[in-house]
């Protein structure tokens, strides 16, 4: 399904319309085919469009439900679940109770999601026995985790970006003895793209290693004799002498090979560690006591529950003994991922089961191979409401990792689709009593502040990432050699320069086009038109939508030329929206806004080199073409009708020498008087009032005093009554 057609039809589910062509039987056969394929996004998709044609059968909002829930999109499942249990007279869906309690534990909403428990124990406890052994064991969790919700384990946590994490899904990642880093991904046969594949696209997923230059950049490749075709490969660990790894096709198995006289062997089907039928997988390998023991989690039958870690050792005749149940770790749900730190003897695991705050939690337990402690919760930030994996850390380096699905990653289904790579570094807490630390002022408007009614495209558009929308330019365009702050040239006709350049890119840097070009430049014309198209549909619709744009260049060049093409990035990206005729006429009334704020090179680093005589680097390296952007950030949604005042700041970024007092403007060019305040700002920044007021068409002066103003980037917000509540003013005070 293309972006574009994906966003029209949430527009449509949006707006009510049961105009499909097809009959509900054959969105369900559809959605069934799918599910089948192991595509359940597109089932829920097919699901719920039978649904709007058949609004009585609750088999379809049900099975949608399911199909979200698949693919960990808590928000859409809750929903679905919620009107299943609210409409299931006839008791058909007793389990949408269950899962309507989940969704809410996932969401975090420990005290709903325990009601709910309680309700499914109370009603249904004849119904399914592991259900109900389940529901009351959440019982405990939800208390467990309500009380513990904010305890924090002291850990600076961090995102790996791309070309590590991806919009699609990352996992087992691992950081060897020898410093080389490895992971496995999920990658569509038609290579990496923004758009989201079609059911009948292959996928697999493959281990992966990462290598860095001097310039810092990420280059990924595959893993020589590792992947196989069409076979799924993760979990690659190995030590000095030995080394596993996971194949699935059917079933998931375990392979392991050994290096001897300094050349590995192929890697072989582990007969002990495997038994027909039954997945065996996440294998872990590592000596203990001189001794070569394998951890990893199985469904083997006569354990403890659904997937379970097991053991195994290494016999002197080379062969593994039979795998033992960790029975003091497993339960009756699912125990997987096991890490063991031979530097602290302890063995890290991931369960459903025992009490924590969502789906899998990272636990830690001691004592292996004799008596083991109780799962000790690893609290946050490394668990959170989602799914936590893949715990790992490396002591020589100074660093762990984490493999999870919380928010604030690339995903294009949901927001909590797809697993990422994290990153983390423990901090040793102070012992000495921290002095409390002064909040920044905080003063409220002097009116009411416009509040927003519910934008459920604009939360579809963050959940599906086509916002954040970042579009690249090459250097020094559009219009090379010029001050001016606006051009004739669209973004499509940018990308179409940067095509034609290419090669000159790929000559000075052999890596530019499968490390920068395909990713980041490929299919944005598209996810601008997709967005484009769907804010027609709105504006079409009797809203009125501002869009907040923000411009950057990387700082070849002087920092008022870089402004200056900062601005004209952004007028590239305006004449691109209103070459569309419906946008084009909202911009002329006043119903298509953009809050411009052209950044130039204000935080541009040292990463990034200001050499004409280095272009190289200045001109041709990643780090420099990623510099060069206009980034739409977020979106306001308005009913036409409503009159609203505009907040335009003459220079949103302020970059000077230390002086004791700067000034900036701020215009109102809407329909009603500008009501504006002080939000936030640093103790060091003062203002000769906290409040203003401005007339229809008219200016206001701010003189700010900064004498105290340290160097560095500050941040002043501001509220107000205009069509967006805050606005920001960057103060960066040179050394």
């Amino acid at each position: 399904m293309r972006i574009k057609s994906l966003i029209g039809f949430i527009f449509l589910l949006m707006l009510g319309s049961n105009s499909f062509g097809q009959s509900p039987d054959q969105f369900r056969e559809l959605a069934d085919d799918a599910i089948r394929e192991g595509d359940h996004y597109g089932a829920a998709v097919y699901y719920q469009k039978a649904f709007l044609l058949d609004s009585q059968n609750l088999a379809y909002p049900y099975n949608a439900g399911k199909a979200f829930r698949k693919t960990n999109d808590y928000e859409n499942a809750k929903e679905l679940f919620s009107y299943v249990v609210e409409k299931d007279d006839m008791d058909e869906y007793p389990l949408a109770l269950y899962y309507q309690a989940e969704m809410e534990k996932y969401r975090g909403n420990y005290l709903q999601a325990r009601e709910l428990f309680e309700q499914y124990s109370k009603i249904y406890r004849y119904k399914s026995a592991w259900h109900t052994k389940k529901a009351k064991k959440e019982l405990e969790s939800c208390e467990w985790a309500y009380e513990h919700q904010f305890d924090s384990n002291k850990v600076e946590f961090y995102r790996y970006e791309h070309p590590i994490n991806t919009i699609y899904s990352e996992l087992s990642p691992w950081l060897s003895y020898d410093s080389s880093f490895y992971f496995a991904a999920l990658r569509y046969d038609t290579g990496y793209s923004w758009r989201i594949p079609n059911a009948d696209q292959s996928y697999f997923t493959e281990v992966l290693t990462v290598e860095k230059d001097t310039n810092e950049v990420y280059s990924i490749s595959e893993v020589d004799d590792i992947n196989e075709s069409f076979v799924h490969t993760a979990n690659y660990f190995f030590d000095s002498t030995f080394a596993v790894v996971t194949r699935c096709d059917d079933n998931c198995h375990i392979y392991a090979a050994k290096k001897e006289n300094g050349e590995w062997s192929s890697f072989e089907y582990v007969e002990q560690l495997n038994r027909s039928g039954y997945e065996s997988t996440q294998a872990f390998p590592v000596m203990i006591d001189g001794k070569r023991y394998v951890f990893f989690s199985s469904d083997f039958r006569r354990g403890e529950g659904k997937m379970d870690i097991w053991y195994s050792s290494l016999m002197p005749n080379d062969k593994f003994s039979q795998p033992q149940n960790l029975t003091a770790i497993n339960t009756p749900g699912n125990e997987i991922t096991p890490y063991y730190d031979t530097a602290h003897k302890a063995l890290y695991f991931s369960s459903d089961w025992h009490n924590g705050f969502g789906g899998q939690d990272v636990f830690r337990v001691t004592g292996f191979p004799n008596e083991l402690s109780e799962p000790e919760n690893l609290l946050h930030p490394i668990n959170t409401s989602v799914n936590d994996l893949y715990f790992n850390r490396n002591d020589l380096y100074g660093m762990g990792f984490l493999v999870s699905n919380r928010e604030g990653g690339m995903a294009i289904k949901s927001k909590t689709c797809c697993n990422e790579i994290y990153g983390f570094e423990k901090i040793e807490a102070p012992e000495v009593e921290e002095e409390p630390v002064e909040p920044d002022t905080v003063i409220e408007p002097d009116t009411l502040i416009v509040e927003d009614a519910p934008n459920e495209i604009t939360q579809k558009l963050v959940n599906l990432k086509l916002l954040p929308l970042e579009m690249y330019f090459p250097n020094d365009q559009p219009d090379k050699n010029t001050y001016a702050t606006t051009t004739e040239q669209t973004y499509f006709d940018v990308i179409e320069t940067y095509r034609k350049e290419l090669s000159t890119y790929t000559e000075n840097n052999a890596g530019f086009k499968s490390e920068f070009y395909d990713y980041y430049v490929v299919d944005r014309d598209e996810i601008l038109t997709a967005l484009m198209d769907t804010i027609s549909s709105l504006i079409g619709n009797g809203k009125r939508i501002q869009l907040g744009v923000q411009g950057y260049a990387s700082p070849i060049a002087s920092s008022k030329y870089n402004l200056n093409l900062a601005k004209r990035r952004i007028h590239s990206l305006v004449n691109t929206m209103t070459t569309d005729s419906v946008l084009n006429e909202a911009y002329i009334r006043g119903d298509l806004l953009f809050y411009e704020i052209p950044f130039g090179e204000f935080f541009s680093t040292d990463e990034v080199s200001d050499s004409d005589s280095n272009q190289i680097n200045s001109v041709y390296s990643n780090s420099a073409a990623l510099a060069r952007k206009v980034s739409i950030n977020w979106i306001e949604m308005k009913d036409q009708s409503v009159q609203l005042p505009t907040f335009r700041f003459s220079d949103p970024v302020i970059e000077t020498l230390p002086v004791d007092e700067i000034t900036t403007q701020i215009t109102n060019t809407g329909n009603e008087t500008l009501k504006f305040s002080i939000g936030q700002s640093p103790a060091s920044i003062r203002f000769t009032q906290q409040s203003w007021s401005v007339p229809i068409n008219e200016t206001a002066e701010l003189k700010i005093d900064i004498s105290d103003l340290k160097p560095g980037v500050h941040k002043v917000v501001f509220n107000s009554n205009s069509y967006s509540e805050k606005h920001e003013l960057f103060i960066k005070v040179l050394e």
